[in-house]
């Protein structure tokens, strides 16, 4: 069955529409805890590289392990998605906490605000892939 992936342009739309995600995402914690003194564009673009570097490996495993499970579809879906939003929820404590190791940043306002802040991409997932999926230069497979 034919179909088709997004191609780069599409990639850096999709990394587009999450970036942005991001700095709203960092703005939002910056008001809430006036500590954090770093931009947050630099803060945005480190949880951004961050998803590039682990989201391509970790997804790519996880659908090759889930892909030989022998449970139902939508099993697999919401399975899929939990370990997405742990990925997402885990990275954006480790961006965080690089931005106030000098910080007496509580362990428990962390993991309060990488969840907000995991929680907000999600809803960001929908548009980026609407647009990846919409933008020129598809790559085709069979």
């Amino acid at each position: 069955m034919p179909g088709y992936l997004p191609g780069i342009p599409g990639l850096l739309a999709f990394e587009a529409v999450k970036f942005g995600g991001y700095v709203l995402a960092v703005e939002v914690i910056k008001r809430l805890q006036p500590a954090i003194t770093a931009k947050r564009y630099k803060m945005a673009a480190a949880r951004t590289a961050l998803g590039i570097l682990l989201g391509p490996p970790v997804m790519i495993g996880l659908a090759w392990i889930l892909s030989s499970a022998k449970v139902p579809d939508s099993t697999l879906t919401i399975g899929f998605l939990v370990v997405l939003f742990g990925l997402s929820l885990s990275v954006w404590a480790l961006a965080l906490r690089l931005f106030t190791r000098r910080i007496a940043f509580p362990n428990a306002t962390l993991w309060r605000y990488s969840l907000f802040a995991a929680a907000w991409p999600l809803l960001l997932d929908v548009a980026g892939v609407a647009l990846a999926m919409v933008t020129p230069g598809k790559v085709v497979f069979c």
